[in-house]
């Protein structure tokens, strides 16, 4: 057997593998996840982010905003703040 199908059988195996199993990940925020990020080549635009923790219970308020500037030099921010308590996540779809 050539080895590009060797590999192509190898893929596909995985593939299937990866597909039949599930996958369950979490994130614990912290004060780790505070800053800001910006791409250099994607000038005027990055996002700020800061987690403020409860002292009263496991969570806090995480904070985000999301900034980009047109051609023109114009800002347009998107801000985020949601209270978090840890293991109890969900989502909201919301048309935009």
């Amino acid at each position: 057997m050539s080895a590009p199908i060797r590999l192509t059988r190898l893929a596909l195996a995985s593939a299937v593998a990866l597909a039949a199993t599930q996958a369950h990940a979490s994130v614990r925020l912290s004060e780790a996840f505070d800053g800001g990020w910006f791409d250099p080549a994607a000038s005027g635009r990055g996002v700020v982010v800061d987690f403020i923790p409860n002292a009263q219970r496991a969570g806090g308020t995480f904070f985000a905003a999301d900034f980009v500037y047109d051609n023109a030099g114009n800002p347009f921010w998107i801000t985020l703040q949601q209270d978090w308590s840890e293991f109890q996540n969900t989502s909201t779809n919301v048309p935009v």
